[in-house]
């Protein structure tokens, strides 16, 4: 079953638990603010080139520029969508938005894992708290970092980590 389908599956029945992830919703202006940067910085690449008069070095320059340009659109844009879905548990799964869309029957076990290190990258206690990480039968939850719910945003306070346990507990899945 694609990731798709299972999204629509896991979402189509009640839900149990709701998280919202830590990190902010998409602001528009911001958005443009972004993207508009991103631009004048590609296209400053591109200029540069053209100045220095070598076919070359325009070649590199405008190549470089556009290659710049694409990946930080990219990377702007899945940084902005992260903070845009909430954490789903329902009757029939769990649900990341795009990002993760498991069955209960596809859950092996999970642990609440705590998470440090993404500190380090969001610049605050965003990326600091409990989180979760699955074992399913296909891995696609797991990250070389470890769990990808950190990664979302999506943290647990103590009420939350004490449903989160119920739900799993109900459901049959062993805690790690």
């Amino acid at each position: 079953m694609t990731n798709k389908k299972r999204r629509k599956v896991v979402l189509s029945t009640p839900v149990i638990l709701q998280v919202e992830s830590r990190y902010p919703k998409p602001n528009k202006t911001k958005k443009m603010i972004w993207r508009t940067a991103v631009a004048i910085t590609a296209l400053a690449f591109i200029l540069g080139g053209i100045t220095t008069g070598e076919p070359k070095i325009i070649g590199g320059m405008a190549l470089s520029g556009i290659v710049f340009g694409t990946c930080m659109l990219i990377a702007l844009d899945k940084m902005h969508k992260s903070g845009e879905y909430p954490l789903v548990f329902t009757r029939s799964g769990i649900s990341a938005g795009p990002y993760v869309n498991e069955l209960w029957v596809d859950i092996k076990s999970y642990s609440l894992i705590e998470a440090n290190d993404l500190g380090k990258f969001t610049l605050g206690k965003d990326g600091v708290g409990i989180s979760l990480q699955l074992e399913t039968k296909e891995a696609r939850t797991d990250t070389k970092l470890g769990s990808i719910f950190p990664t979302l945003g999506y943290f647990f306070d103590e009420n939350q980590r004490q449903k989160v346990r119920q739900i799993f507990a109900e459901f049959g899945t062993k805690c790690n």
